[in-house]
């Protein structure tokens, strides 16, 4: 079942990066944080539905020999 912060806390990550928990994220039951704080975690009742947006991903760089024209705004 899904689940959602009861309110916003910070936690550091195994690297030491301090991470930010916002109430309004949904996570899976699996998640890490989720795991390490329980208790400050509730079931999500809702039905969560995510939709990606359908499209071409544009590739950041250049392949070799590649031209590409593009304008400044």
């Amino acid at each position: 079942m899904p689940k959602r912060a009861k309110q916003s806390f910070a936690y550091d990550d195994e690297s030491g990066r301090m991470v930010n928990v916002d109430p309004r994220t949904v996570y899976l039951d699996d998640d890490p944080v989720v795991k390490l704080y329980p208790g400050l975690f509730e079931d999500v009742q809702e039905e969560i539905h995510r939709q990606m947006r359908a499209g071409a991903v544009e590739q950041a760089t250049a392949a070799p020999g590649e031209q590409r024209h593009t304008r400044r705004s």
